[in-house]
């Protein structure tokens, strides 16, 4: 196997960068909307940020597979660093550290990014590796990964972006306070689905989890009774502080829960072995975090001043958002069907052609929803 396809796809990077990474830049994306920011800064910044949070991203997979592919190995389970030699590791873990550690003689540092940096770094380091291994210390391994996995880079991420926005936003204190509530009660959520999810693994391998502590059913109760609604509550806190800038936000937000609602419903009137808080938060929570709220925050983006296309067109192609749901639905239809039978390279002008056109129609009515209200206000 080639170094690029150890680099793509033994160290599952698609994971992070489908399910995390999203997320994770519309925190930027808002101080940027709220900060005084030029085109050039906006664009550069943006960039730094994709490539360090590939960096900490890769870090936190190798680091973990690296701690345990031992034990995998006693389960079966595969592990992306069992069959790579050393030399590539190495090469592998030097190649994260420079993604992760160069973007920061670009972006902007101080004290408390420095400090942040240093302490995800340490909880890779404690949450996987001995004496320490927190993993399998009980509550403290969730904690632990909670807090690497999503408080310490969405505080990082929010702190950097609003010294680059030039320290504009003043509800500071308030969105970091809510924004570590709800990233904790979501990382917890998380990482029990992990860890119910590789509970006969963690069985056969002996590695002690909370939940081969508490036991799946016990384990699925706190997910369901208690977590799940902490995580909302938390996220409609979020959400409405947000509003306070993007006003359509929450309108935006309620009527995609509608429509999860509806779709929840039509699931579970089908034959599915998914588990049914699973599918609610697949649907109500991860789906509108991966790509509805980057996509409200980049659209209040268009609609201000600052000139973002770019930036808007760069999430569009790299990441999972409605304007690709939206292909993916006219391509599934009846009339695209008959395009099925059409070369590689027609599929792709068509692809291109639909990306296009949603996009210039989305633009226009941004640029009309705009022009409209500013017409109201005069």
């Amino acid at each position: 196997m080639s170094f690029f396809q150890t680099f793509t796809q033994r160290l599952r990077l698609s994971n992070p960068w489908n399910y995390k990474v999203p997320l994770l830049l519309a925190f930027p994306y808002f101080f940027l909307l709220t900060g005084n920011v030029s085109t050039w800064t906006a664009t550069c910044s943006f960039l730094a940020a994709v490539i360090t949070t590939i960096g900490f991203a890769g870090l936190g997979y190798v680091t973990n597979d690296l701690s345990d592919f031992k034990k995998d190995a006693l389960a079966g389970k595969q592990n992306s660093v069992a069959q790579i030699g050393r030399l590539k590791i190495y090469a592998i873990l030097a190649l994260f550290i420079i993604l992760a550690i160069a973007p920061w003689f670009y972006l902007p540092v101080d004290g408390l990014s420095l400090t942040l940096i240093v302490v995800e770094l340490i909880l890779f380091v404690v949450y996987a590796f001995p004496p320490f291994r927190f993993k399998e210390k009980g509550i403290l391994g969730i904690i632990t990964d909670a807090l690497y996995a999503h408080v310490v880079p969405g505080v990082l991420a929010s702190w950097t972006f609003y010294l680059v926005g030039g320290k504009n936003y003043k509800y500071l204190l308030l969105f970091m306070v809510l924004l570590i509530i709800w990233q904790f009660f979501s990382g917890v959520r998380n990482i029990f689905y992990h860890q119910i999810k590789d509970f006969d693994n963690d069985v056969k391998s002996g590695v002690k989890t909370l939940v081969t502590k508490l036991g799946i059913e016990r384990a699925e109760w706190w997910v369901w009774k208690r977590l799940i609604p902490l995580e909302i509550a938390g996220f409609i806190f979020f959400v409405n502080l947000l509003a306070v800038d993007i006003e359509f936000l929450k309108v935006g937000v309620a009527l995609i829960w509608l429509y999860a609602a509806y779709l929840m419903l039509k699931k579970n009137q089908a034959v599915s072995e998914e588990k049914k808080y699973k599918r609610f938060t697949n649907l109500l929570l991860d789906d509108v975090y991966i790509q509805w709220i980057p996509f409200f925050i980049l659209v209040a983006m268009i609609a201000s001043p600052m000139n973002v296309r770019y930036i808007f067109v760069l999430h569009l192609l790299l990441f999972r958002n409605p304007v690709k749901l939206a292909i993916n639905w006219i391509q599934n239809s009846r009339l695209v069907r008959y395009f099925s039978r059409l070369s590689e390279i027609k599929k792709g002008v068509v692809h291109f052609t639909l990306f296009v056109l949603i996009y210039c129609m989305l633009l226009i009515c941004i640029r009309w929803a705009v022009h409209y209200l500013f017409t109201l206000e005069v």
